[in-house]
């Protein structure tokens, strides 16, 4: 029984991706490199009310930028996230295969 609700939420994960025309943390899109505040600075909720349709529901509610204490913990504007790491692994891959293709 519980696996029927793993896909489910699969389906509803799928649709609310496909939806967001953007990339987003761990959320990237071939499509759509580049994060876009402007039209996507928002969550997504999804739901299946009927479930014999299986139709997929998107609403929107916008993201707070504020913290509850500004004294306490101030805000922490938005911006681009940078994956140094991945750029590390590739260079890395890149060096080992002009060191094999040599020998």
């Amino acid at each position: 029984m519980y696996e029927i609700w793993d896909l489910v939420q699969a389906k509803q994960t799928i649709h609310s991706a496909l939806n967001r025309k953007e990339s987003r943390g761990a959320h990237a899109r071939d499509d759509f490199p580049d994060r876009n505040d402007k039209e996507w600075m928002k969550h997504t909720n999804s739901s299946i009310p009927d479930l014999k349709t299986g139709k997929v529901e998107l609403e929107y509610r916008p993201v707070h930028l504020y913290t509850m204490d500004e004294k306490e913990f101030p805000t922490v504007p938005p911006k681009k996230r940078v994956y140094w790491w991945s750029a590390v692994v590739a260079q890395s891959v890149w060096l080992n295969y002009k060191i094999i293709e040599t020998k």
